[in-house]
């Protein structure tokens, strides 16, 4: 998988996990799978954008609600 089609997957799990939390649990698979077929590489980048992405979200919850909010 290129770079920058591994970076659109992780962009769009990161939009999707901010819709729905539930799709969380697919990305999480989704990584899963990839490690499984040997494409370690994407999996390990999709899992850092989907992380580097999600997070400043979590941070601004913490932030406005005083605690911590999962997603």
């Amino acid at each position: 998988m290129s770079i920058k089609r591994t970076l659109g997957v992780a962009s769009l799990s990161a939009a999707l996990v901010y819709l729905r939390s539930e799709f969380l649990l697919y990305a999480t698979l989704a990584i899963f799978l990839l490690m499984l077929e040997k494409h370690v590489r994407s999996a390990v980048l999709i899992a850092a954008a989907l992380f580097i992405l999600i997070i400043p979200w979590q941070i601004r919850n913490t932030l406005v609600f005083e605690r911590f909010a999962p997603l």
